[in-house]
């Protein structure tokens, strides 16, 4: 089963139960794990856990009935769903402006073909697991030298050491490309640089539907603040902003942004239909 983990993937992990269990044996981070299952293990976000959990094995299912399925490929479909998928949607519920866009970009752009080489040819294990903590050492004190003008040579010096090592792990994986380039026209090795962007792009709209009931969600949590306390009547306006928005995150914002200053809580209905009428005038031009 080692077998089909790179030694860079294997180091990663080796790393990160370093770190976990480092984390563990500090009291106070201890105590605050019960809290933080808590929150993380809420029955509301059970349920957005569910649906990406389910929506992705749908995409699997349909995928293992292929002709082009092996058991292999559960790995590149777990790593792309933990640190990718996963977070993706989560962003989405976040109702961060365009950042499913961006994510599909970075999945189509040709440097996921350098990334995907570069993972691909990886060093020894006992070089991976130095490289891992020096780099990301580096990586953090770059971060941190580059926010402060006084750091502005360490800042430099990061920099080059970051620039260095991309060149050198770069033509490593060109040297190894050009003497091991048969491994490129495997099936196998094709459908494992095709599963992330095929499951990013499959799952769009999933995304794009938790962002859509999310900025609905937020929406109508503000306008109760500024609303009768007359469910019936809550209902309708919220019934008359869906009718007209759809599933129009733009409009959405528009209205949450230029509209929803006006209403107050002992508005009238016609007061409201007023500023539904404007809205309605604003996005015909729009």
């Amino acid at each position: 089963m080692v077998s089909i983990f790179t030694t860079r993937e294997i180091a990663t992990a080796i790393w990160m139960i370093i770190f976990i269990v480092f984390c563990l044996s500090i009291k106070s981070i201890r105590k605050q794990i019960s809290g933080l299952f808590k929150v993380t293990f809420d029955k509301k976000l059970m349920i957005l856990y569910s649906i990406i959990i389910g929506y992705v094995a749908i995409i699997t299912y349909g995928f293992y009935k292929s002709i082009f399925w092996k058991n292999i490929f559960l790995k590149d479909i777990l790593v792309w769903f933990i640190f990718t998928g996963f977070i993706t949607c989560i962003n989405a519920v976040m109702n961060k402006e365009g950042y499913i866009k961006k994510k599909v970009y970075e999945n189509i752009k040709i440097t996921v073909i350098i990334e995907f080489l570069i993972s691909m040819f990886t060093f020894s294990l006992v070089v991976e697991m130095i490289m891992i903590p020096v780099l990301s050492i580096i990586a953090i004190m770059d971060v941190i030298a580059e926010r402060e003008e006084k750091y502005e040579s360490a800042h430099k010096l990061f920099q080059f050491l970051l620039v260095t090592y991309g060149l050198v792990v770069l033509y490593q994986t060109i040297q190894r490309t050009i003497f091991e380039y048969r491994e490129l026209y495997k099936l196998d090795t094709v459908i494992c640089f095709l599963i992330p962007i095929v499951y990013t792009l499959l799952m769009v709209p999933l995304e794009y539907c938790l962002e859509v009931f999310s900025a609905y969600q937020s929406l109508f949590i503000r306008m109760s603040f500024k609303e009768k306390d007359d469910k019936k009547l809550q209902r309708k306006n919220h019934f008359q902003i869906i009718k007209i928005c759809r599933l129009s995150v733009k409009r959405i914002r528009i209205f949450r942004n230029n509209y929803l200053v006006k209403m107050y809580k002992m508005m009238r209905e016609e007061e409201f239909q007023s500023i539904i009428d404007d809205f309605i005038k604003e996005i015909k031009n729009t």
